[in-house]
């Protein structure tokens, strides 16, 4: 049977913050049994938020977020049952530094992190820090975006022989576009940022980035170039590490209404695109799947909260072996209650489970799978200065959602 850990971090205030049920329309999934919270970070220094994990095949696992004192890290080396805080300021000094994001280096347990913070010039620049010893410590922080424009919202992504990709979205003039960077050793040195995103005087924002064992990257982002104004998902694929990208594709095959806020789990030509779209009038969570390395695509028929079931945001995706996908996700119930939802997909995308409650109240989930079959998720939530640590039993797959939910919408 395969088994999940489930991690609770970064804890952020929220005013009228309680725990809230999620609709699922009287369908349940079985739930997991989870043991008392572990403190992961705890002070009163203000509220810690946008967390982040990265699991090590080695063992071990790193959690960074965005605290009052910048950039904080920790490191679990006992399977999660402490959390020796690796401290704050990962960013060394910089200015009002957020969004961090966290990737291990497969093979090697090396550890890189990125984040975005305010630079000399008045805009805010992308930085990352190196881990040489599996996250107990970081080196100086190196440039990733330079001063040049606006850079914020970066993503990472690893593969084999110490290649990373990171992708933010970059305004010079009005408008965002999509930009990347490419490392060959390690996060060390970071190649001049390309343009991935085209050049037409429209925004581009919230990118994500996978990158599979063979190398190939996929990155996708909300575009705003339709001609109505609505914001649709693209879909870029790079054959060589990230040194030249195919062109834009739609993942979606609908017109109607926004999808936004993607991210992407990959491997090889099977790819996963979880975004927020909310055509049928809520914000819901959609994914659409493509089998042959994003040339074309198929989207899911039906929403994986249920319409009418709160608001679906902020989704994380992550490999879970062959055909295999987790996704977590945020939702708000109609008592304005955030909380934190998990599906698996075990056939290529096909079909998912029904929603699994993961927390009662939390917000901004991440996500990462661990070498030995462990899946570590992350989320912040009330109340303010606290970091917590929770545990899954061991579960086998979780149930398909019943045919009845599976109807097909415009």
């Amino acid at each position: 049977m395969s088994r999940f850990r489930l991690i609770a971090a970064a804890w952020f205030a929220v005013a009228g913050f309680a725990p809230g049920g999620v609709g699922g329309g009287g369908r349940t999934a079985p739930a997991a049994t989870l043991e008392p919270p572990r403190v992961v970070h705890a002070d009163s220094l203000g509220a810690h938020i946008k967390p982040d994990v990265a699991a090590m095949a080695g063992g071990g696992e790193v959690c960074v977020w965005s605290g009052p004192a910048g950039i904080h890290w920790a490191r679990s080396g006992d399977g999660g049952e402490s959390w020796p805080d690796g401290g704050a300021g990962l960013d060394r000094g910089g200015s009002m530094a957020d969004r961090p994001r966290v990737v291990v280096l497969p093979g090697d347990s090396l550890v890189v992190c990125a984040w975005d913070e305010l630079g000399t010039a008045g805009s805010r620049r992308i930085r990352a820090a190196l881990s040489w010893d599996h996250g107990r410590s970081f080196g100086a922080p190196v440039e990733v975006s330079g001063e040049y424009g606006h850079n914020l919202g970066v993503a990472l992504a690893a593969g084999r022989g110490g290649r990373v990709v990171a992708v933010w979205m970059r305004r010079v003039d009005l408008d965002f576009d999509i930009v990347a960077a490419l490392s060959l050793d390690r996060g060390v040195h970071w190649s001049a940022p390309i343009l991935v995103s085209g050049e037409d005087a429209t925004d581009q924002f919230a990118p994500a980035v996978a990158m599979t064992r063979r190398g190939r990257t996929y990155i996708a982002w909300e575009s705003y170039d339709d001609l109505g104004g609505d914001a649709d998902v693209l879909l870029v694929r790079s054959d060589d590490f990230g040194r030249s990208f195919t062109a834009e594709t739609r993942v979606h095959p609908t017109l109607l209404g926004n999808q936004w806020s993607p991210t992407i789990a990959a491997d090889d030509s099977l790819v996963w695109v979880a975004y927020v779209d909310d055509r049928i009038g809520d914000d819901d969570l959609f994914v659409s799947t493509s089998h042959d390395a994003g040339a074309t695509w198929e989207a899911l028929p039906y929403p994986l909260g249920g319409p009418g079931h709160g608001l679906q945001w902020n989704p994380r995706l992550v490999r879970n072996g062959p055909r295999r996908a987790l996704l977590v996700w945020e939702v708000l119930d109609s008592n304005n209650d955030f909380s934190v939802q998990l599906a698996e997909s075990a056939d290529g995308g096909e079909s998912w489970s029904m929603p699994q409650l993961v927390a009662a109240v939390g917000r901004t989930p991440s996500v990462a799978l661990a070498g030995d079959g462990y899946l570590c998720v992350v989320w912040s939530g009330a109340p303010a200065t606290e970091t917590w640590l929770i545990w899954g039993a061991p579960g086998s797959s979780f149930p398909a959602l019943p045919a009845a939910r599976q109807t097909r919408l415009p």
